[in-house]
């Protein structure tokens, strides 16, 4: 069976959608779940990368984490060469 070509990417928003969890002090992703009204092993899902959030739930997600969208997306800011420039 083939993997899913965006893997990587549910994966790596799964880590961060843990980190955010973890620094707003919910120490567990059964308590996540339970705020955002979902089953547990869809929220646990979303954390080990194998599922995606919907766009609303993504949102509440951003809202309730205090994390942007852009950051459980993709991730943090990287520099660019328009920044690198600027700081040269």
């Amino acid at each position: 069976m083939a993997k899913d070509p965006d893997y990587l990417i549910k994966e790596q928003f799964g880590r961060r959608l843990r980190l955010a969890r973890e620094a707003s002090g919910f120490a567990t992703s059964n308590e996540a779940a339970r705020i955002f009204n979902l089953e547990n092993e869809t929220y646990r899902l979303y954390e080990v990368g194998k599922r995606f959030p919907k766009p609303h739930i993504l949102v509440a997600l951003s809202e309730r984490f205090n994390v942007t969208l852009d950051y459980l997306i993709k991730g943090p800011p990287r520099a660019t060469n328009e920044n690198v420039a600027k700081t040269a």
